[in-house]
């Protein structure tokens, strides 16, 4: 929770310094998630590789203080004042993020057991949903009041608290007995090795949804049609946020659809950890993140280009993308849910 709240000040820091460096471009704005996106999917399934190589607190407490160091430097050298070197520093905080969050997702299930990891990662939703709506609103007061270096150093410093509290943590894996040597070529191989793994593999993947429905995700006959449920729940809301007015009902809609997305990600985060050997693990995490932040650069610079260029309305592109989220769960219970209602039932 602490890393998520930091990151709201950083993220909306750079928004921000895009905005100035671009006259309020739209795209150039969208240019920090876009940046972000892409620098993290071609590095997902190398840090992958390394979570199943190396100690996973071990890179996540390193991950946290190489981004502490990249931070620090862009603030006391001055190097923000051009879109450039926003990118730059979005860039060079991804690596420390794309080196710790397959680590994290490999880590967890080492130090809970199979009925703790549903709780667990409804938790890890419900704290990052927290976190998103604290940190948000603390960095955009501060940002406003005390200025963006202000809110860049608060993050460097929550990267230094993380480091020092993931170090307290128990070992979580892998053993030395499961670490292995080699050179570049022999992790190259791993890399493949983890996804011939996952083609053989089943199943794939905000904080209210989680967990409130949790009890459900634990009912063997609804299993097999959450995922498609949710997903349809949440392009169903984004439909009707396309269509209300303005106002409480937009934050309303908003809250809802993001809770039905919360739990998609929660039960397909739960099903691949469960699903896969602890020398796997990182590997799938690495891929898992490879094709979600793939999915949202694209998105993400798509939407931006879109605005720049005025061809659509925003409200016609959420009508979209709720269309596009219901054909996707429809998708999923037509095609998917008869195969994992085979698999629990071990067919």
């Amino acid at each position: 929770m602490i890393l998520y709240i930091g990151d709201w000040f950083t993220v909306l820091a750079m928004f921000i310094l895009a905005g100035e460096a671009s006259d309020n471009s739209p795209l150039a704005i969208a240019g920090v998630l876009a940046v972000r996106s892409f620098t993290f999917a071609p590095l997902e399934p190398i840090t992958g590789m390394l979570a199943d190589r190396f100690p996973r607190k071990t890179l996540m407490v390193l991950a946290n203080i190489f981004s502490f160091l990249m931070l620090t430097s862009f603030i006391l050298l001055g190097l923000l004042d051009s879109l450039f070197s926003v990118y730059v520093l979005a860039m060079l905080l991804v690596l420390g993020r794309a080196t710790y969050d397959p680590a994290q997702t490999a880590y967890l299930p080492r130090v809970c057991d199979e009925d703790e990891l549903l709780t667990a990662n409804a938790l890890i939703s419900g704290g990052w949903s927290a976190s998103m709506g604290i940190g948000a609103g603390i960095a955009g007061f501060v940002i406003s009041q005390y200025g963006v270096e202000t809110g860049l150093m608060i993050d460097s410093v929550t990267f230094l608290v993380a480091a020092v509290v993931i170090s307290t943590l128990p070992h979580g894996g892998p053993d030395p007995d499961e670490q292995r040597g080699g050179g570049a070529i022999e992790m190259f191989r791993d890399i493949f090795a983890g996804w011939g793994f996952i083609l053989r593999a089943r199943g794939f993947g905000s904080g209210f949804g989680p967990i409130v429905t949790r009890p459900l995700m634990t009912v063997t006959r609804y299993m097999p049609y959450i995922i498609g449920l949710s997903l349809g729940g949440a392009g169903l809301l984004y439909v009707g946020v396309s269509q209300a007015e303005w106002g409480i009902w937009t934050l309303v809609l908003v809250f809802f659809s993001h809770g039905c997305s919360g739990i998609s990600w929660v039960f397909s985060t739960t099903l691949l950890q469960r699903r896969t050997d602890n020398d796997w693990m990182g590997r799938v995490a690495g891929t898992d993140n490879l094709i979600i932040v793939l999915t949202m650069g694209v998105s993400t610079i798509a939407a931006g280009y879109i605005l720049e260029e005025e061809l659509v309305t925003l409200r016609e592109i959420l009508l979209v993308t709720g269309l596009v989220q219901l054909t996707v769960g429809a998708l999923w219970l037509l095609l998917a849910s008869p195969r994992e209602r085979a698999f629990i039932s071990g067919n």
